[in-house]
């Protein structure tokens, strides 16, 4: 009984490792942890500085935003929008630009990684703020003050050129789409209304010979009963009531009819002038956006031709002139926001690959790799020498 004590406690004694036994393994396997742990340094070092990437970054401000004046401010709506539209329009990019990072930008993962929004009211400041309105909270939280880009590169200089062909992109292709989206809006008001215009215009040219053709029987019954005691009245026949009236008043009456159907006729040709200056600018302008994707550039040659258009319409053609401002105004508004109040990069900088870290997690990760390895190199030679006893 006293034996098998003696037994058990010194495969208990054997089971428990001691400092002295840790000390003893490290010192014993040294060579192999400290290969280990050098080669995985060296390993990260190379990986790092091989496939390691330069990030740089740049803040783009939005005045547009901070200040809620401009129609086409770019809030957190319109930024939704234009984030699943640039990469269609970086796709589209890819094929003519001499950018190969355009490829990068044509992915949807890429706008919602690398672009961040600073929202003008978070809930994070609705801790800090005190006597806020919710109705203001809820008005200020859509408004972005500005955008932080990152773009990734294989050297700094890189690095650097891809933030710009995303600072570039993102300012112009904005700017592409929301032109884009006015000449197409120009494009359905134009059919719509052109429908609607020649339909009108022969409704009151109809109307207004029946209206013509009435003042003229009027005129004869004024002339009939000129000298009778009832000369001065006429029945109206449209009234449900037959009321009695004076000649003279169907006669104003009917003027009065005539000259406002004329009217409308005016009205309804200046709309028919306008439309046809609409169609001309959209002749002219569509083929601007088929060929120059660059919006900030296509902004420019689309309002040299309202400039255009404007010089030779004359300043007599005053409703020609007043759709053309209409025009104008829109693409100012374009301009203004992509290109004035969206402004160029404010803050650029550079961080380059983490060797120090990536070399001490290399390092870890070799010494702990040697570590294991160092482990069954102990178990086996125990296991060798176990057999070896047995034999």
């Amino acid at each position: 009984m006293s034996g098998r004590l003696e037994d058990e406690q010194i495969i208990a004694d054997e089971s428990e490792i001691t400092i002295n036994d840790t000390v003893g393994f490290i010192f014993k396997y040294r060579k192999i942890l400290l290969i280990g742990a050098m080669l995985g340094c060296l390993v990260s070092l190379g990986a790092t500085y091989k496939f390691g990437q330069y990030k740089a970054e740049a803040i783009l401000v939005n005045r547009s935003g901070s200040l809620g004046t401009a129609d086409h401010a770019i809030d957190f709506f319109a930024w939704n929008k234009l984030k699943n539209q640039l990469p269609m329009l970086a796709d589209r990019l890819a094929i003519e630009s001499k950018s190969e990072y355009f490829g990068v930008l044509s992915s949807d993962l890429w706008w919602k990684k690398n672009v961040e929004p600073s929202y003008s009211f978070s809930k994070e400041n609705s801790k800090d703020v005190m006597g806020v309105t919710k109705a203001m909270q809820d008005a200020e939280s859509t408004k972005i003050i500005n955008f932080t880009l990152t773009a990734t590169g294989s050297s700094k200089k890189s690095a650097l050129e891809n933030l710009a062909v995303a600072t570039d992109f993102m300012r112009s292709g904005s700017a592409y789409l929301a032109l884009s989206e006015l000449v197409t809006a120009y494009q359905i008001d134009s059919s719509n209304f052109k429908a609607g215009v020649e339909k009108n215009m022969v409704k009151a040219k109809i109307e207004l010979g029946f209206l013509k053709q009435r003042l003229i029987d009027i005129k004869a019954l004024k002339s009939m009963y000129s000298g009778g005691s009832v000369n001065n009245q006429v029945v109206d026949l449209k009234d449900s009531g037959a009321k009695y009236l004076p000649i003279s008043t169907q006669l104003v009456a009917a003027s009065q009819d005539v000259n406002k159907l004329k009217e409308d006729l005016l009205r309804l040709q200046s709309k028919e002038k306008q439309l046809a200056t609409v169609r001309r600018f959209l002749s002219l302008a569509n083929p601007v956006l088929n060929k120059n994707h660059d919006g900030l550039s296509a902004l420019r040659e689309v309002m040299e031709i309202e400039s255009n258009l404007r010089k030779t319409a004359g300043s007599d053609s005053l409703d020609i002139i007043q759709k053309l401002n209409d025009i104008k105004y829109d693409l100012t508004v374009i301009q203004t926001t992509f290109n004035v109040e969206l402004e160029q990069p404010r803050f650029v900088g550079v961080r380059s690959p983490k060797f120090v870290k990536n070399s001490i997690i290399g390092l870890l990760g070799g010494a702990g790799f040697a570590l294991m390895v160092a482990i069954l190199v102990h178990i086996w030679l125990r296991y060798r020498a176990t057999v070896v006893s047995f034999d």
